[in-house]
């Protein structure tokens, strides 16, 4: 019985101790990065025409370009549609109505919340 006792009462310590050390914790398994880059991956209709495709495309860039200031912005990268080939397999790109915009900010950029489109 007292062997009882003391494991119970060992357990509870453990249990005491570990929520006295919850406040140090970290919130996050990995730190927080910002490799400065994202990639907005947009699908049409099905079946829309390439040139669709493209001013669809264009529009995103607009609007990233307004909301970015130019100060910030290092490239901006529009990939449309692929043939349907052995290299489609490597790419986000299924079809004529699929692609990628790829933006690239520069260095030292600043990282406001997020600001609504509108």
């Amino acid at each position: 019985m007292p062997l009882r006792r003391a494991v119970v009462f060992g357990a509870a310590l453990l249990f005491v101790l570990s929520l006295a050390m919850y406040p140090r914790l970290g919130a996050e398994l990995f730190p927080e990065t910002d490799a400065g880059t994202f990639t907005i991956n947009f699908r049409a209709a099905p079946g829309t025409r390439l040139e669709v495709t493209t001013a669809l495309s264009r529009e995103m860039e607009d609007v990233i370009r307004r909301v970015i200031p130019a100060g910030e912005l290092n490239m901006v990268i529009s990939n449309i549609g692929l043939a349907p080939s052995l290299s489609a397999i490597y790419s986000p790109n299924s079809s004529q109505e699929t692609g990628f915009v790829q933006v690239e900010l520069k260095a030292g950029h600043s990282r406001p919340g997020p600001t609504p489109i509108q």
